[in-house]
């Protein structure tokens, strides 16, 4: 009943990738992969790539106006006259935020709340047993409900996992070792293994932006002004019936 709804839905809006795995959350990983693997494959003119939970409000106007700013995107818009030039900066500079711009994704960056030092847990929904990863902190990663890179970098991500998984494309020295890659740790949380392990492996550096949400960035009031001002870029913690009435209350 459930793909037959899938089906049915992606029949009519055209708006869903479906992939032939188990949807459960020690997949994530696997999941986040696939759906880099189909923006590679199918969206390779894109510039850049925004990934997102489904409980995460975007405000997507602040986003881009950040990227004009920079001039990130500049060459993909046709050139503006003097006067909306003005109205952009002035838009900009409105944004109480504008310091912290997205001009690293332009690089071999991601962009996101950048996680430092983390412990590894041995219980509960993010555990993970000392034998698999026996390293007591992840290595510094994006939190992965919303971060931002460009289609340079998903595209070495997915050389850094295919190094990975498959062992047989790892190249070997002449003392017959394989190469780093062989021996990176495989977590099932998405954002650090992707954004973590493979984004390191790759010399792919995590940039923190004050505008991405934190897990702990809900939706109330406070948050909600915030990401009016452009103080914030999204909200996390968003209940699907929430959604448009966020979108009403900020203007669309």
């Amino acid at each position: 009943m459930l793909m037959t709804n899938v089906v049915a839905e992606g029949t009519i809006y055209r708006d869903l990738v479906v992939f032939d795995m188990i949807d459960t959350y020690r997949n994530l990983s696997l999941k986040s992969l696939l759906g880099l693997h189909w923006v590679n494959e199918f969206c390779a003119e894109t510039r850049f790539v925004l990934k997102v939970d489904d409980d995460v409000y975007v405000n997507l106007r602040t986003i881009i106006i950040n990227l004009l700013y920079t001039g990130s995107i500049s060459e993909n818009i046709s050139q503006p006259d003097i006067k909306r030039n003005n109205r952009i900066n002035t838009l900009c500079e409105s944004f109480a935020e504008i310091k912290d711009n997205l001009s690293f994704v332009k690089g071999h960056g991601l962009v996101g709340t950048v996680n430092r030092k983390s412990r590894v847990m041995r219980y509960g929904l993010w555990g993970i047993e000392h034998t698999e990863h026996p390293a007591v902190f992840y290595p510094d990663y994006c939190s992965g409900n919303m971060y931002l890179l460009n289609i340079t970098v998903v595209e070495l991500l997915l050389k850094a996992s295919y190094l990975y998984h498959d062992s047989s494309s790892v190249p070997v020295n002449e003392n017959n070792s394989v190469s780093l890659s062989q021996h990176m740790c495989f977590v099932p949380f998405e954002d650090v293994f992707v954004t973590g392990y493979l984004a390191r492996n790759i010399g792919v550096t995590c940039y923190h932006h004050r505008g991405f949400p934190h897990w702990s960035v809900g939706v109330n009031k406070a948050n909600i002004v915030r990401l009016v001002k452009g103080q914030l870029l999204a909200i996390h913690n968003v209940y699907y019936l929430q959604m448009y009435r966020i979108y009403k209350l900020i203007g669309g």
